[in-house]
């Protein structure tokens, strides 16, 4: 599962838990992908036992929406 996760802008990636991968930074803003095997709730409180601030979290696309968003635009082309 793909996160962008806003955090402190003075935290260094080298604290991420390693069930969190960083995929990119744009400033504050890290984008990460969390183990499949991990619930997004426990990567969260690790992100919080190391030290690093969430200030905002946003699931990256996937998922049940993507695949609606997917078949309802294919819809509306035909």
């Amino acid at each position: 599962m793909r996160y962008r996760l806003r955090v402190a802008p003075d935290h260094v990636a080298e604290r991420l838990p390693a069930c969190i991968t960083l995929l990119a930074r744009e400033g504050d803003w890290w984008h990460v992908e969390i183990a499949n095997h991990v619930e997004p709730a426990t990567a969260w409180r690790q992100l919080l036992d190391a030290g690093i601030r969430i200030d905002e979290i946003h699931r990256e696309g996937g998922g049940l929406e993507a695949l609606y968003l997917a078949v309802t635009e294919a819809k509306e082309v035909s």
